[in-house]
């Protein structure tokens, strides 16, 4: 075909040897397999070969070829062009772990984005360099939240509603409420109160960064908490990873604790603050290290016992994660409600704000050192 610097395994399977020396040659080697069940296998099995020795600055790149066709047969049949072709819409390592774990997982169902996240933290785990372990791990959950977004439950037309119906809907929204809603949906406070106020209110939790749940709060204290105990850190990179911080100066705060760690692992408290400080954003953490609230928090100290430490910290982002899920949950119920005013609707929003007062009810009742 005219292409200079191509190999040929010639019928033998990859190991870790063939992919050193493919990066001594090249920084990002194209691998190109046949477009059948057997080349999908094999491009799995190189996938997962390559992850543990992946380092900063080499990578792959993965050509899947059409459907019963192999080099030879491409280049046959559509020429040098065809080739070409082919090798620029080759997939990034990234794409690639993203189809393996899609291929056999499904974003549908909560079971099934529970196993696709622990798929993608298997993958990602396999990766022993730190700092290519962090960036691989945060663009695919960052990816997998926005799936997950786009794949939230759409209460729109119903199969079978026709266009005529749909218009008719549209009108009848003019009057709040849906044509042939029950008396008592009518009647409901909670219907005439998402009504009146709708989704976009600027007193809505989520327009808040959640302060109603102590939000702000729980965030402060993870990222206190890793300030002074960043082995919490290394040991939770994934979990931290793809928790959702709201307030801008903290995001900055978590940002620098990844690259810090990433790039020197196993800093002491003492030796990350330094490089906070070089960063121009140590004062973000002593601004935290002054707040009354935060120094009682016995866990947090740097003086605590790490296991401690730890299991606290974990409690914290199991609860804020949750509270974060919550508010998801509860948008994404008004706004159907608003569409759609519909009993199945109001019933699907009731459930969400029982659980969400519920939570509060919980955090409420802890103690100041468990928020």
């Amino acid at each position: 075909a005219g292409l200079p610097h191509v190999v040929a395994p010639m019928g033998t399977a990859m190991t870790p040897d063939h992919l050193s020396e493919l990066w001594r040659l090249a920084p990002e080697p194209l691998i190109c397999f046949d477009g059948d069940e057997a080349g999908k296998r094999a491009a799995g099995r190189v996938l997962e070969l390559a992850l543990p020795t992946l380092q900063t600055g080499h990578s792959l790149k993965f050509v899947m070829l059409p459907q019963g066709q192999d080099p030879d047969d491409l280049l046959r049949s559509g020429g040098k062009a065809a080739v070409k072709d082919a090798l620029a819409s080759a997939s990034s390592l990234s794409d690639m772990i993203w189809q393996s774990v899609a291929s056999s997982n499904s974003l549908e169902t909560p079971e099934g984005r529970a196993q696709f996240d622990a798929e993608i933290d298997r993958l990602t785990n396999m990766i022993e360099e730190n700092r290519s372990r962090f960036f691989f791990s945060k663009a695919l959950k960052e990816r997998f939240h926005q799936e997950i977004r786009g794949n939230q439950p759409h209460q729109g037309r119903g199969a079978g509603q026709g266009r005529g119906q749909q218009q008719g809907w549209q009108k009848s929204r003019k009057s709040g409420l849906v044509s042939g809603a029950s008396d008592a949906l009518k009647r409901s406070t909670l219907a005439q109160g998402a009504r009146n106020s709708g989704v976009a209110s600027s007193n809505h939790p989520l327009k808040q960064g959640h302060s109603t749940l102590g939000g702000r709060h729980r965030e402060q204290v993870l990222l206190y908490s890793l300030v002074n105990h960043p082995g919490i850190l290394e040991t939770h990179i994934e979990a931290f990873a793809a928790c959702e911080i709201h307030d801008p100066e903290l995001r900055t705060l978590k940002t620098a604790l990844f690259e810090a760690l990433s790039t020197h692992p196993g800093l002491d408290s003492e030796g990350l603050k330094g490089h906070l400080n070089r960063r121009g954003i140590g004062d973000i953490a002593d601004q935290l290290a002054a707040q009354d609230v935060l120094k009682c928090l016995a866990f947090a100290q740097i003086g605590a016992e790490p296991k401690m430490a730890e299991e606290h910290w974990l409690e914290v982002l199991a609860r804020h994660n949750l509270a974060t899920a919550l508010l998801q949950d509860l948008q994404n119920a008004e706004r159907a409600f608003v569409n759609e005013r519909t009993e199945d609707n109001l019933e699907r929003l009731r459930n969400v704000q029982s659980l969400l007062a519920k939570h509060e009810r919980g955090e409420a009742a802890l103690a100041p050192d468990a928020l």
